[in-house]
């Protein structure tokens, strides 16, 4: 195997773990308030909260909220095996919300 050759594999498995690491995750959280992923990076979001330090603060409350209800999510399918679902779901809660059905 040539250099290039082994540039081109190992490439896309650096840019992955890059982006997956603790640090990256972390950062993601305090840039856009994505919730980590990553065990490290949850644990030091939550100490974050727990010290009121998010910026902007009114953030602080909202999210010690969502990430307190993250201990409690699942596994959830993706978007495309939730397609089937979604559909009838969409039609029968739009009608709901504009009150032309009751949830019995």
């Amino acid at each position: 195997m040539k250099g290039s050759d082994l540039l081109v594999v190992a490439a896309p498995r650096i840019f992955v773990l890059y982006v997956t690491n603790a640090q990256s995750d972390y950062r993601l959280f305090s840039v856009v308030h994505d919730i980590p992923a990553n065990a490290i990076a949850y644990s030091k979001a939550i100490s974050l909260l727990n010290q009121g330090k998010l910026q902007p603060s009114y953030l602080n409350g909202i999210m010690k909220g969502i990430l307190q209800q993250a201990q409690y999510g699942q596994k959830f399918p993706n978007i495309p095996q939730m397609s089937y679902y979604w559909k009838s779901f969409h039609t029968y809660a739009s009608e709901f919300f504009a009150s032309k059905i009751t949830a019995t």
